[in-house]
């Protein structure tokens, strides 16, 4: 029954806007477990959107997208693919001075 409610609130949860970045996080969270995957592919595609944007003020928001990444590539025992990842994003936003320490501290 209980998986049930978090497939429902997963479907909800992908179709939110960034605005409401908090439920969103909150959905991740409970899913990382059960549905690592979509807690990837959600949280990597809304965080690289931040970055993109070259928004500093929400450079915070990207990071905690990204630990939760992260801790869906462990849930899956992907952790060299993280790595490799996160590698990959520190060398192509170098050049973010106030994003740089937020990746390392991943």
């Amino acid at each position: 029954m209980a998986g049930d409610y978090l497939e429902g609130a997963i479907i909800l949860a992908s179709q939110l806007s960034s605005r409401e970045q908090y439920l969103l996080r909150q959905v991740m969270v409970l899913a990382v477990k059960s549905n690592p995957q979509w807690v990837i592919d959600n949280a990597v595609s809304r965080a690289e959107e931040i970055m993109e944007s070259a928004q500093s003020k929400y450079y915070h928001q990207a990071a905690e997208l990204l630990a939760l990444a992260k801790q869906g590539y462990e849930a899956m025992d992907r952790s060299p693919e993280w790595q490799n990842y996160l590698g990959r994003l520190m060398k192509s936003h170098n050049r973010k001075r106030s994003l740089i320490p937020l990746l390392q501290g991943l």
